[in-house]
């Protein structure tokens, strides 16, 4: 369960408080790059990743965030 996960808290803190998220995750190469991708296109096709995303934001800004963070992620996954 995201919402009571401590690690998934913690990838989610990290992707809340990273500016240049995108800028990161697309430095990536190889092996590296391939797993992230695979891992993050498997978080985003399942059902509770962003009930659990939106748990572990910062309530007052969790909608535009988790939007956000969401569009990062789908934009990396479809680089090529």
């Amino acid at each position: 369960d995201y919402r009571t996960s401590s690690d998934f808290e913690d990838i989610v803190y990290v992707f809340e408080n990273n500016t240049t998220l995108y800028e990161h995750l697309s430095q990536t190469t190889g092996a590296l790059r391939q797993y992230l991708k695979e891992e993050l296109a498997r978080l985003l096709t399942d059902a509770d990743f962003e009930e659990g995303l939106y748990s572990h934001l910062e309530p007052f800004h969790a909608t535009a965030t988790s939007a956000e963070i969401i569009q990062t992620l789908r934009r990396f996954i479809s680089d090529e």
